[in-house]
């Protein structure tokens, strides 16, 4: 007996899995885009300097977990 641990819906014949965590990770990787850029206008120390790597990075993982939580599917 195969067990369904996911839930899918179809959009213009894309099937995208999981599309609450693939929407709350996108909201993240707006966030973090929006947190860099805030941090990256104005000048600052060495310690919140690093602020502004770490919503980048965080941005970036966010937006590779898009692709694997919404389109595991496909791979």
């Amino acid at each position: 007996m195969l067990i369904k641990y996911y839930t899918e819906i179809e959009l213009a014949g894309i099937i995208i899995r999981d599309p609450v965590t693939a929407l709350t990770n996108l909201a993240v990787v707006i966030t973090s885009i929006w947190c860099f850029l805030q941090f990256r206008k104005h000048d600052m120390g060495e310690v919140k300097r690093t602020w502004r790597w770490f919503f980048l990075f965080l941005g970036i993982s966010a937006f590779v977990a898009i692709i694997v939580h919404g389109f595991s599917y496909y791979m």
